[in-house]
Parts: structure tokens; sequence; C-alpha cells
């Protein structure tokens, strides 16, 4: 992926800035430094998108290689509900990544980039979501079968008559499995497109404050700091430990 970090050691002893703890205080419409700031915060939710897809590309593919033959029923049962719930986690973080908005994080337009057909496959995932995942609904206008079915049933029993509840509870079928996965691995292309030119801008914005001083003196006050961010010491080539040298173009 040639936007994200490579593994890179720093020779000399200048530390880490956290640039976005820097100038989490910035408007990105500050007279001064509002492109740099509208450019932190491009890369700030395409790595979170990232993080997003990935996690929901991981969970998918433990959902999908869960095997249900040679167990006891019990154990069955339990697996089934595994298995959906990752289903469900994975169907989440892919709409959160590419469908939700959020005023914490900066709108990434990954649904511009897709072509006509992805587009169609996006918007039955985000149905599914918003109308039978998230919210309670049949679904029955996304599948021949319904995803929620609840009835009541009256048994005329002579002088007595009793009521059964049958349900029908779906969180995935094979045509929504097969959708979203295609989905996720193909908004992970798009954001890692876009990663590339948003990380390059950020590069050069830079590039363009670093004899300020006052713009040294900000990012001075703001060191990395490994353990109060991760609560502890994370191990050498733990994911967001490594940065790009300054104007220096990421390698494959």
């Amino acid at each position: 992926m040639p936007w994200m970090p490579r593994k890179t050691h720093i020779a000399n002893k200048i530390p880490p800035y956290d640039l976005s703890e820097a100038f989490k205080d910035f408007d990105y419409k500050d007279e001064k430094y509002g492109s740099l700031v509208r450019a932190l915060r491009n890369i700030e939710a395409v790595r979170s998108i990232n993080h997003d897809l990935s996690e929901a590309r991981q969970a998918f593919d433990t959902a999908s290689t869960t095997s249900f033959e040679n167990r006891k029923d019990s154990v069955e049962d339990e697996s089934a509900i595994i298995t959906e719930a990752l289903f469900v986690h994975a169907m989440m973080l892919y709409c959160r990544a590419v469908h939700s908005s959020s005023s914490a994080r900066f709108k990434i337009d990954v649904v511009g980039k897709m072509n006509a057909n992805e587009k169609s496959d996006h918007k039955y995932i985000t149905k599914i979501r918003d109308t039978v995942i998230a919210h309670y609904g049949s679904g029955e206008n996304l599948e021949p079968t319904a995803w929620n079915k609840d009835h009541v049933v009256l048994h005329l029993k002579s002088p007595k008559f009793e009521f059964t509840y049958p349900t029908i509870r779906i969180a995935h079928t094979a045509v929504a499995s097969e959708r979203l996965s295609n989905m996720i691995n193909r908004c992970i292309e798009i954001i890692i497109e876009i990663g590339t030119i948003k990380q390059n801008i950020l590069a050069e914005e830079l590039m363009k404050q670093f004899s300020n001083k006052e713009f040294m003196k900000i990012i001075e006050g703001s060191v990395f700091d490994e353990r109060s961010f991760f609560g502890k010491l994370m191990p050498a080539g733990t994911t967001g430990r490594h940065v790009v040298p300054s104007g220096e173009k990421p390698s494959d």
C-alpha cells in the first residue's frame, strides 16, 4: 500500500511530533494554518476509514471461516451466533467508513469513486444496515425471504386455545455476504488511492512551514508519547509507530 507509513529508523535524536495533538484546536479555516489543518484532518480521516475497513475485512473473513461440521448442537448454536455477530460487525464498520457521516471525522468521498455497479451494491448493503440491522424491519423487499419475521399463531383446542410465536431472524445471506465482501475490498482500494494523494498534500503543506519558527514551536510542544497514547509501550512495527520523513514520498 503506497501511502501507508513505512518502517523508518530515525538516526538523530529528534522526537516524533503528534500533529493531531498540536493542531487539535485549530480550525481548517484558520487564516495562517488552514490549508495545513485541512490536509491533516483529511489524512486523519483516511487512516481512520482504512482502519474501519481493514477491521471489517478481518471480521468478515473470521465469520466466513467458521465451520459447523462435526460439532454438537449447543456448540453449533454458539458458533452461529458468533458468526452472525461478526458479519453484523463487518457490515456496521463498512457503513461507518463509507456511508455514515460524523462531525468527528472529515468526510471522504469514497462512494464518488465507485462505478455504477459498485454504487448499486453499496446502496444494497447500506439499505440492509438501515432497515434490518440497525433498525427493525422485515427486509422482504431486499431478499426472497424475510430477515426479521414475527407472527402470532392461534391454536384452537376445544374448549381452550393457545398461542405460539414463530420467529425468523436472519443475520446474513449469501447474496449480502458476497456483495459486502466485494465492496469492502473495493473500498480499501479506493481509500488507498485517496490516501496517497492526501498524504502527499500534507507533506507539501509541512514543507512550507519548516522555516516558520511559530510552527516549529507549535509542534515541539506536542512530542508524541507512546505510553500516554497506547497505555503502554508498543513493540517496534506496531501500526502507527513508524513515520515517513518529511518531504520524502512513501515507498511501496
